[in-house]
């Protein structure tokens, strides 16, 4: 009760505005809208995080990938994942200029 009158209070005062109670194709199109929003957004975290765990494992894609979410980056955590360590093979999957860097330099 008090929540209530709490809310007719700010919005008597033009705090709060006016809600829209969705119904019909509206309704699916927010549900739609709203349950897509959220992970794109959160697109940054994910990688931020994926980044932080490799690097705890000692594994430094950042090193020699510039996106760890891109082609290759998705690649050699996919062959980390299925158990591969050798760092020549992790190579394998990435494209031939990703692998030049990495190749040793003759002096």
């Amino acid at each position: 009760m008090k929540d209530s009158r709490w809310i007719q209070k700010l919005y008597a005062a033009g705090i709060l505005r006016e809600s829209i109670v969705a119904e019909g194709l509206l309704k699916e199109l927010w549900m739609l809208l709203g349950g897509r929003g959220a992970p794109i957004e959160m697109g940054g975290t994910y990688v931020n995080r994926m980044q932080k765990y490799l690097g705890q494992m000692n594994i430094k894609p950042g090193n020699v990938i510039s996106q760890i979410e891109g082609e290759s980056g998705l690649k050699v955590i996919r062959a980390i994942l299925s158990g591969e360590r050798d760092a020549d093979k992790l190579l394998l999957p990435c494209h031939a200029s990703i692998r030049k860097k990495e190749s040793p330099r003759e002096e």
